[in-house]
C-alpha cells in the first residue's frame, strides 16, 4: 500500500508540473502577442503623417524626392536626408541639361529653349534653397550657413562637405531623427523570427544565409 500510494503521489506531482509548465508557456505566448501588437503599431507609424516625425529626415527615391519637393515647395524647417538633397540636385541638373541641350536638337527653337530654362531656374530657386537649408539642419547647422555660397572656394568646399555629411543620428534642435522608426521595424522583424519554429539542424544556417543576403542587397541598393 505504501508503494502504491507513493506512485500515485508521483503521478499527481508530475501532472502538476506539467500543468504549471503549460501555464508558463501560455503566459509567454500572451506576452509575445502583446509585444507583437505593440511593435506592429509602432512599425506602422508613417513619418510623413506622424506629427512627431514630421520634420525628421527620410530616405527617398528620385520620384518621391521630386514630388515631396514640389508639394513642400517652401518648407525650410525640418531636416533633409542626403538622398532628398542630392536627388533634387540631380533632377534640377537633368532638367536644365534636357532643356538647354537636348531640346534644340529635338527641333525646339533655341529662343524657346532658353525661355524654358529661365522659367525652370526661377521656379526651382525656392525649393532648391529650401533643400539646402534643410540639409544643413540635418547636420545640426543653421540655415544661414548657406550664405557661405557667396564665399569663393572656401565656402564651396565647406558646403559640399556638409551636404555629403551623414545625418545627425540623434534628434537635434531642428527636428527628431527617424532612427526610432527604423529601430521599431528591426525589432518587429526580430520578434517575428524569434517566434517561428525551427525544425532540423540546417534551419539556422539557411535563415542566417537569407539574412546575410538581405543585408548585402540592402547595403548595395541603399
Amino acid at each position: 500500500m505504501g508503494l502504491r500510494k507513493r506512485i500515485d503521489e508521483l503521478k499527481v506531482s508530475r501532472q502538476i508540473r506539467k500543468i504549471d509548465n503549460e501555464l508558463k508557456v501560455l503566459r509567454e505566448v500572451r506576452k509575445i502577442d502583446d509585444e507583437y501588437e505593440f511593435l506592429v503599431k509602432g512599425a506602422g507609424q508613417n513619418p510623413a503623417t506622424n506629427p512627431e516625425f514630421a520634420d525628421a529626415p527620410r530616405a527617398m527615391k528620385f520620384i518621391r524626392t521630386v514630388i515631396f519637393s514640389y508639394r513642400h515647395y517652401s518648407k525650410f524647417n525640418g531636416r533633409a536626408s542626403r538622398s532628398e538633397f542630392w536627388y533634387w540636385v540631380l533632377f534640377v541638373a537633368l532638367t536644365i541639361f534636357g532643356l538647354a541641350v537636348v531640346a534644340p536638337f529635338a527641333g525646339l527653337d533655341r529662343m524657346y529653349a532658353d525661355y524654358l530654362v529661365a522659367i525652370f531656374v526661377v521656379s526651382s530657386m525656392i525649393p532648391s534653397v529650401a533643400r539646402v537649408v534643410r540639409r544643413l539642419h540635418d547636420t545640426n547647422k543653421p540655415g544661414t550657413y548657406a550664405l557661405f555660397w557667396f564665399t569663393p572656394i572656401v565656402g564651396y568646399v565647406l558646403l559640399t562637405v556638409w551636404f555629403c555629411t551623414k545625418s545627425d543620428r540623434a534628434g537635434n534642435r531642428f527636428g527628431p531623427s527617424e532612427r526610432g522608426n527604423h529601430e521599431s521595424r528591426t525589432l518587429h522583424r526580430t520578434s517575428q523570427r524569434s517566434v517561428n519554429p525551427v525544425s532540423g539542424h540546417h534551419a539556422p544556417q539557411s535563415g542566417s544565409s537569407r539574412s546575410f543576403l538581405r543585408k548585402f542587397l540592402r547595403k548595395i541598393l541603399s
